[in-house]
């Protein structure tokens, strides 16, 4: 869940005096600098296990993984959104929600000890492994342990005390897992980090909220949730099949290690964008919540998203997309270099992902996650057939083509919704659409042209040296073609800018 002070006393979820982009910005802050420091804290583990571990480690571990959130999604109504998205008081409704998910997380961790076998069985995990795949159980049981009041930090969009709980979590995983791996170099030592996260994170949800959830049986009480959960359960439920359906269609048809490869291929290709996916989706949600009345902040509220996506996500993925290879064999090694070209295609794919889960942010901040799950519907039925095609055409490469065209499908329809859902024309993304083009065209040119000669240098420093310099060079000219617009991603760097304190505010007269 996530973040602030919180008391026993009711929240009312009040729209800030001093504005929602002010105390999103604020509270982004916090929530930036745990995903950041966190992302870099698991990419640091990855760079030093992967020289420990095979890809076959990862895979089984991504197995495990898959069946500890599938379970918890088929059965998750979708209370905890539908409390973040209500204005009114709900504390009423916390102790039952923490009772129900802890008989139903007891349930599905005794579902799973019982099945592990056949799941590794089904994907062609040694049988040796196999109580990996059980020990997934534990996972579930320590999840439901959690303080079910740290919902409140979601509601008031303050993420600062949950950096703690999040920088901690993470840093359990890796030293746990680095610890493990020196002496037992195989899964089980990303099976040890995982059950240092859950512990660390259950621990910290009750040294941040003073308040103990107690047992209340009254689940009836529940039942005026449901009528925003329910289109949430269906939404999230389908969001985690896109996530993982691709990864385990490789564990089925093929092995662990083609599973494993596959796996972190995508995962790296997103590893930036998803950081400030995540960002914007934590704090776009509640913020726009309390302006969903005044479509006109609406709209703002999301350009300025596609603005910040543009500056950190975009040059991130448009990089990988070009020097993936040299980046590749630069961190990881030569054991990792058949990830590349899945890897590439991901880093671009995943930009698609981005846009298209702002959107949902603002259909679901509208109280109509009935969009977001009619375009997952939709999604669902494009991407089993462009998953096999792809796959049957190309293998895993061919896959994952097939699930970049299914994002781009859903891409275009959530376009067309915002125009009748929010009033979102074209116009008023030109300053960002062109910024954005002039920047990739430029610096897409650039590396075509010079990349011969770099590479030719054999020196895999002043390779990361260019791919600084490009990067650097796609954000001069982001900037300088929206100053020459006067709208788009500089004005809103300004703005974050000022409200981080980073540049002097004017003051009124």
């Amino acid at each position: 869940m996530t973040q602030t002070v919180v008391s026993s006393e009711p929240d009312a979820v009040a729209e800030p005096p001093h504005g929602v982009f002010s105390r999103s910005i604020q509270s982004g802050k916090w929530f930036l600098l745990g995903v950041a420091a966190t992302k870099a804290i698991n990419f640091v583990t990855f760079l030093i296990l992967a020289r420990l571990l095979v890809p076959a480690d990862y895979g089984v571990i991504a197995v495990t993984m898959f069946m500890v959130g599938l379970l918890d999604k088929l059965t998750e109504p979708g209370l905890g959104d539908a409390i973040v998205q209500r204005k009114t008081d709900v504390d009423g409704y916390l102790d039952a929600i923490w009772t129900f998910d802890l008989v139903r997380y007891g349930a599905l961790a005794l579902l799973l000890a019982v099945s592990g076998g056949f799941v590794a069985e089904f994907f062609h995990v040694p049988a040796e492994q196999a109580a990996v795949i059980r020990g997934g159980a534990v996972l579930l049981f320590l999840g439901s342990l959690s303080n079910i009041r740290i919902i409140h930090f979601h509601r008031n969009v303050d993420y600062k005390k949950i950096l703690y709980r999040d920088l901690a979590s993470q840093a359990a995983l890796a030293f746990v897992a680095i610890a493990v791996a020196f002496v037992v170099p195989n899964v089980w030592a990303l099976f040890a980090g995982q059950i240092a996260f859950y512990l660390t994170g259950v621990l910290f949800s009750y040294l941040l909220v003073p308040v103990r959830p107690r047992l209340d049986v009254r689940f009836g009480k529940l039942r005026d949730l449901f009528g925003y959960g329910k289109w949430v359960y269906g939404q999230n439920l389908l969001d985690y099949v896109f996530q993982y359906f691709d990864k385990l269609f490789v564990g089925r048809m093929l092995d662990p290690n083609t599973l494993g490869l596959y796996a972190r291929a995508k995962d790296l290709g997103g590893l930036v964008t998803g950081m400030i996916q995540s960002l914007i989706g934590k704090i776009a949600f509640p913020a726009l919540s309390r302006v969903q009345d005044d479509l006109s902040k609406v709209q703002q509220g999301f350009l300025k998203s596609i603005d910040v996506l543009l500056i950190l996500a975009v040059p991130a993925g448009l990089l990988l997309s070009l020097q993936g290879g040299a980046i590749v064999l630069f961190l990881l090694g030569e054991k990792w270099i058949a990830l590349t070209l899945i890897l590439k295609l991901f880093a671009i794919g995943h930009l698609m992902l981005a846009v298209n889960a702002i959107f949902q942010t603002v259909f679901a901040s509208l109280g109509r996650p009935d969009v977001n799950l009619g375009l997952h519907v939709v999604q669902f039925a494009l991407t089993i057939p462009a998953a096999w095609i792809g796959f049957r055409v190309y293998h895993s490469p061919g896959l994952a083509v097939g699930v970049i065209v299914t994002w781009f499908v859903t891409l275009t329809l959530s376009w067309s919704m915002a125009g009748r859902v929010f009033r979102l024309g074209m116009p008023s993304l030109r300053p960002a659409f062109w910024s954005a083009v002039a920047a990739s065209l430029a610096v897409f040119a650039l590396d075509i042209s010079l990349r011969g000669f770099v590479l030719g240098l054999g020196n895999l420093w002043i390779t990361m040296t260019w791919v600084a310099c490009l990067g650097s060079i796609y954000l001069g000219i982001l900037f300088g073609v929206s100053r020459i617009q006067g709208a788009g991603p500089w004005y809103t760097a300004v703005s974050v800018a000022k409200e981080l304190g980073l540049r002097p505010k004017r003051k009124n007269a």
